[in-house]
């Protein structure tokens, strides 16, 4: 069985040389005019062939198919041979059985086996072949040339149908006629283009056509007296055979299975063909009957004009049942699309619904959604409870950004949040307003509760968070609002808690602020204020006065610092303690620290250039919005050129926040001055979070001990112990220390006993108007120690 996988084995290659020979032998025995042999040879190789081809179509499977019945057909037409073999060598001349009936019915059966096997073609094909083009191709073909038989071959002459030998031999016209005009059909219904993937099945097709024309005209001879029987037309049939044979060699399993390519030539092209081919074949019957009948050209005529036209009509409807079935496809496929889409479209707009909605880096809700339900939130608060909002922000967050590095702080907001969703309830609003800003309102039924409430929210502030290693200490500046009615509205509730949250910020000393009546009145009171420094002339308004420094050992003035001071004409004075955080916050605090600047270098340049000041240096506070300006330093090196002062004269005390803020470009403004020679202090060190790192980086000259740690050095050992490692830090570096709000003397003993550098304060010196230091630097100039 395994030459099912090669065409033409050296077995197969026997065989058919096998069938040549007896072909030949055939040959000769019709040339000799061997009637014996010839029926002897031709039973031999047809039912040899019948025999191989049997042996094939079954170890290929393909026997329940069109094979089976063209097997049926050759072998019986070998068994036929035989049975008329022997009716010649020893025939019936004594018997009452009619010999010629008996061999026209075993005749019948290879007959009848080809047209069933033609039927079983047409029935393969007619997926690919209209159903009505079909049957007017069927029917027409079938007219034609049953008339062509009846008016010129029988000359319209039924008596030559009354013998049993006639009526058989018109029996075999007809079904060969059928079985040719079906295989025609076939042909025209499948895409030849593809013979090579059904080579077994266009031979056999072939072979058929072949078949049927041979058997018609066979036929046609007989009932016209001419006896075609061991002649060399028999020769055909073994050829047609042969043919078969060699289509079953290609034969492969389930070959009749696979899909015919349909014939895709265009509609009008097909018809030519169509008409092309049937002229061909009445061409074909004319000559070889010899005749030609008027009244079957008018027939075929009238046919053939038929035939156009029904054709014509078919192939347009089927072309449009086929435009609008593609259109059907198309727009099923379309809806199917769009469905998908729509289906597509919907999900991402819940994804965008959510995105928001939800802050995509911590999970939490955003700021504008949590705004949309606070609102709904304080209406469905319980009349027993109350809502409560607490306002947070990271103290220092920007110092873990930079330090740790971004992965590493979006991280920990990540998991501080999700610390959040188990402290607070399901119904609770937790929202991201910015970097390391967040938003909690939650409801509480007593004091108690809420009290609770901020203490673990503390605890889980403070709680490190670990991430690759690195333990994060967190704090934050909270402030909270609350509010029994449900009637408030949510922007004021808010504005509370901010309020709050500025207040906590102000102070170092306190994690959280409460809102309150007291609260709201200083915040009316800084709004106040807001709204007077609008209208401030500076020239008028503000002034400075110059608080002297001294250095602790020797008690010599070492410098001062200038002091801003406010006289409103409305409100009268107010301490830069309360509008400097207003001007910082409304950015007027650039123009303010401008004029400063101004004021400050010209009272020391007069004073240098009157004294002869070498020593002595003017320390001015910079706030971390002017050294965002990008003219500030184009502006201090202008002040500086203008009252020719050398740098050396002048001092820059900048806060630890200006350094976090803009890393970049305070490092950047910071080696400019330095270079003009210039001091830098870092002012309040020691109040909040001090970076030695910063200390390094930037080079600063001087650490400002906060006045904070100064007031309670002797009355508290902690502050006292932060001041003498901040002390010795400076001196670590080669940096100098000075202690601001020095008040009284045992502030100072303590800070000479620390090895403190400089000082100041109410207890060496008030801050006091030009003209009264001027008098100090007259009294100073001949004796430069304090008195």
């Amino acid at each position: 069985m395994t030459d099912r996988f090669s065409p033409i084995t050296s077995a197969k290659l026997a065989f058919i040389l096998y069938c040549v020979a007896l072909f030949a032998l055939y040959s000769f025995a019709i040339h000799t005019k061997n009637t014996i042999l010839c029926n002897i040879v031709s039973s031999i190789s047809n039912l040899s062939m019948g025999a191989m081809i049997t042996y094939q179509i079954w170890v290929k499977h393909n026997f329940d198919t069109f094979w089976k019945w063209l097997c049926i057909a050759i072998c019986f037409w070998g068994i036929s041979d035989v049975f008329w073999l022997y009716h010649d060598f020893i025939g019936f001349k004594n018997s009452e059985i009619e010999t010629t009936y008996i061999v026209q019915v075993m005749y019948l059966v290879p007959i009848l086996s080809v047209f069933t096997a033609a039927l079983l073609m047409f029935e393969y094909s007619m997926k690919q072949y209209a159903k009505m083009q079909s049957f007017v191709d069927i029917s027409v073909l079938i007219i034609m040339y049953m008339s062509f038989f009846w008016f010129v071959v029988f000359e319209s002459n039924i008596e030559i149908f009354f013998s049993v030998k006639e009526t058989f031999h018109f029996l075999y016209l007809v079904l060969n006629v059928i079985t040719f005009t079906v295989a025609f059909i076939v042909y025209l219904a499948i895409d030849t283009r593809h013979i090579k993937r059904h080579k077994s099945f266009y031979m056999a097709l072939i072979a058929i056509i072949m078949f049927g024309i041979y058997d018609m005209y066979y036929s046609i001879s007989v009932v016209k007296g001419k006896i075609l029987a061991n002649t060399y037309y028999e020769l055909v049939l073994e050829i047609i055979f042969f043919i078969v044979l060699i289509a079953s060699f290609y034969a492969k399993d389930g070959d009749v299975k696979r899909k015919f390519g349909k014939n895709k030539e265009a509609p009008n092209v097909i018809l030519i063909s169509k008409l092309g081919l049937l002229v061909s074949l009445i061409i074909v019957a004319i000559l070889v009957s010899g005749r030609i009948d008027l009244t079957w050209i008018s027939v075929v005529m009238v046919l053939l004009l038929f035939y156009g036209v029904l054709t014509h009509n078919i192939s347009n409807v089927k072309h449009n049942q086929a435009l609008i079935k593609k259109e059907y496809i198309l727009r099923r496929n379309l809806e199917g699309i769009i469905k998908d889409r729509i289906k597509e479209l919907n999900s991402k707009s819940e994804q965008l619904k959510k995105l928001n909605h939800i802050d995509p880096l911590t999970g939490a809700l955003n700021r504008e959604y949590f705004l949309e339900k606070f609102g709904e939130f304080i209406k469905t608060k319980p009349i027993d409870q109350t809502t409560d909002v607490y306002s947070l922000d990271l103290k220092r967050f920007k110092v873990i950004n930079n330090v740790y590095g971004r992965y590493i702080a979006d991280e920990v907001l990540i998991a501080l949040v999700e610390k959040f969703k188990k402290i607070f309830s399901k119904n609770s609003l937790i929202s991201r307003f910015s970097g390391s800003d967040f938003v909690i309102v939650s409801r509480s039924g007593s004091a108690n509760a809420r009290r609770e409430t901020i203490n673990k929210l503390l605890a889980t502030i403070q709680d490190p968070i670990t991430i690759n290693d690195h333990t994060i200490h967190l704090k934050a500046n909270i402030g909270i609002a609350q509010s029994e009615t449900s009637e408030i509205k949510p922007s004021d509730l808010l504005s509370y808690a901010n309020i709050a949250l500025a207040e906590a910020k102000k102070d170092s000393g306190k994690d959280f602020v409460v809102f309150s009546d007291e609260l709201m009145t200083q915040m009316q009171e800084q709004n106040y204020i807001n709204m007077l420094m609008s209208t401030m002339d500076f020239d008028k308004e503000l002034d400075l006065n110059f608080q002297p420094q001294y250095n602790l050992k020797s008690e010599k003035l070492t410098g001062m610092e200038a002091l801003l001071y406010w006289k409103s004409p409305v409100k009268g004075f107010i301490p830069s303690s309360q509008f400097i955080p207003i001007a910082e916050q409304n950015s007027l605090i650039v123009d303010i620290g401008q004029w400063v600047c101004n004021k400050a270098i010209k009272q020391m340049a007069t004073w240098s250039h009157k004294y002869d000041l070498k020593e002595l240096k003017l320390h001015i506070n910079v706030s971390p919005k002017q050294i965002d300006n990008t003219n500030f330093i184009q502006n201090i090196m202008m002040l500086l050129t203008a009252n020719k002062l050398d740098g050396s004269s002048l001092g820059m005390e900048i806060t630890e926040m200006s350094l976090i803020d803009n890393e970049n470009l305070v490092q950047n403004s910071l080696f400019v001055l330095k270079n003009h020679g210039i001091t830098l202090s870092i002012d309040d060190f020691g109040a909040g979070f001090s970076s030695i790192g910063y200390v390094k980086k930037f080079k600063f000259h001087k650490l400002k001990i906060a006045k904070e740690l100064i007031q309670n050095i002797a009355t508290n050992s902690q502050d006292k112990e932060i001041v003498k490692t901040i002390i010795e830090l400076a001196k670590s570096m080669g940096l100098k220390s000075i202690a601001e709000g020095i008040e009284n003397k045992e502030q100072l003993e303590i800070l000479k006993e620390l090895g403190c550098d400089e000082g100041q304060g109410y207890l060496l010196s008030r801050p006091m108007k030009a003209s009264s230091f001027e008098k100090l630097l007259k009294k100073i100039y001949a004796k430069n120690t304090l008195s």
